[in-house]
């Protein structure tokens, strides 16, 4: 009988514990749609300088270069007016935790570049997709970071590490952005694998062991004892 309740209590365990691995972004490899022309559920602002392209291998990514007919006036942060290209997710938490972002990015960047363009990875509360105050920035890179220019010299895609976020239980915006000096210089960024998973909760791997240790022990002793040993 108890070695009944620990499998029940076990399955219920392994299944909740399987349910909290449920991706939280949508079609974050851009393949749902066949031609590309559909990145729903991503928003594209402005759809003229962010879009989906067909990779070298015959997948799809998400091509993000700088807004240049756009130009936000210089303030008193900024000396130069600014540019805006964004690519957004608005996506809900049931259950609050500790969940890890990943993605894979290029930026098209020449080797000695002094273009001082930023990509940034913001996450906003509900459907708002602009950098504020209030923004958190989990990623960000310079265009003319020497550690971009060296990893892309073949032009390839580099896995960023995965990313520690904490969320509450509500409703979210994950924004790819990028932004820079309104000039004639055009940055580009492309990204493809975006996940945003929950993190596996250690306490509930630790009882799942021992409750398996235990029903493995209690199966070695009634089976010693049915042996009459």
């Amino acid at each position: 009988m108890a070695l009944r309740a620990i499998i029940t209590a076990l399955t219920i365990l392994i299944t909740s514990t399987s349910l909290t691995h449920a991706e939280l972004i949508g079609n974050g490899s851009f393949e749902d749609d066949p031609d590309g022309s559909d990145p729903s559920p991503w928003v594209l602002d402005p759809s003229g300088s962010v879009s989906l392209m067909e990779d070298v291998d015959g997948g799809w990514l998400a091509y993000i270069e700088e807004d240049t007919t756009y130009s936000e006036p210089a303030d008193e942060g900024h000396e130069d007016a600014f540019d805006f290209s964004t690519l957004t997710q608005g996506f809900d938490v049931e259950q609050g935790g500790n969940m890890l972002l990943s993605f894979s990015l290029w930026l098209s960047v020449s080797s000695g570049s002094d273009e001082t363009d930023c990509f940034r990875v913001l996450l906003n509360d509900g459907d708002d997709s602009s950098y504020s105050e209030d923004s958190r920035v989990l990623y960000y890179k310079w265009a003319d970071d020497p550690e971009v220019v060296l990893e892309n010299v073949d032009g390839v895609f580099f896995r960023t590490p995965e990313i520690p976020v904490l969320l509450g239980v509500g409703s979210y915006s994950l924004v790819f952005s990028l932004e820079g000096s309104a000039d004639s210089v055009v940055t580009v960024a492309e990204i493809d694998d975006v996940h945003l998973r929950p993190v596996p909760v250690p306490g509930a791997m630790l009882l799942g062991s021992v409750g398996l240790g235990y029903a493995g022990l209690r199966l070695r002793r009634r089976t010693a004892r049915d042996a009459g040993l």
